[in-house]
């Protein structure tokens, strides 16, 4: 797991072929130091490194896929439908003792990319329409929940699902705004995205409980 992560962060490959174009310009300026034979060497060194640095890109962004496939095929299953039907009382409220496999899924979710084994950008188009929406309208239910199972309040529980959101939330804001062009006095802001969030709120619930919402 520890080499999976390692490389899924783009960075780290961009900071690899910095490298190498620096030893690239330095040995450029020491060229009368070497002979034709010993450019070829470097040059198929070069292409070498690059190639690896290709294929592990690949491997990364395959293992990414199949995870996130994966985590759809789980939250889209029989058993997590039904827990999310039951997540929700017909006033709309949360039912603390239904939601938590909900959170708990959504959180193994928002772990995976705070550790880097996926990307927000995969989790913001399949799982993260609902990532923000589960985060925002249980507010007051997490923090029920942080005080359940310690004897204070327990700020780490679904500490990652809190990250997550609001990355997800300043990407929905971003993508918006760019798109849409609007004036910057128009421009979509957090506030803005909470106050949408809650006049949809009703229809997501009914979405969720489906047809047991009658």
């Amino acid at each position: 797991m520890r080499c999976i992560q390692a490389w899924t962060r783009p960075r780290r490959v961009w900071f690899i072929s910095a490298v190498f174009l620096a030893l690239g310009i330095i040995l450029y300026w020491k060229r009368q130091c070497f002979r034709a034979s010993d450019w070829m060497v470097l040059l198929g060194a070069g292409i070498t490194a690059l190639v690896i640095l290709w294929q592990g890109t690949l491997v990364v962004r395959q293992i990414q896929l199949q995870a996130i496939l994966d985590l759809d095929k789980e939250w889209n299953s029989e058993e997590m439908l039904e827990c999310r039907r039951s997540a929700w009382k017909r006033s709309g409220t949360p039912n603390l003792e239904c939601i938590e496999s909900v959170l708990e899924f959504l959180e193994k979710v928002s772990s995976l990319e705070e550790r880097g084994i996926i990307s927000k950008n995969l989790i913001w188009d399949t799982v993260g329409w609902y990532v923000w929406r589960y985060y925002i309208y249980c507010g007051r239910t997490i923090v029920q929940l942080r005080k359940k199972w310690t004897e204070t309040y327990d700020p780490t529980l679904y500490q990652d699902l809190q990250k997550l959101c609001r990355k997800l939330i300043a990407m929905e804001i971003r993508e918006r705004n760019k798109r849409g062009r609007t004036p910057k006095s128009s421009r979509l802001t957090v506030w803005k995205v909470v106050r949408e969030l809650e006049k949809t709120r009703t229809e997501f619930v009914r979405g969720e409980r489906g047809s047991d919402d009658g």
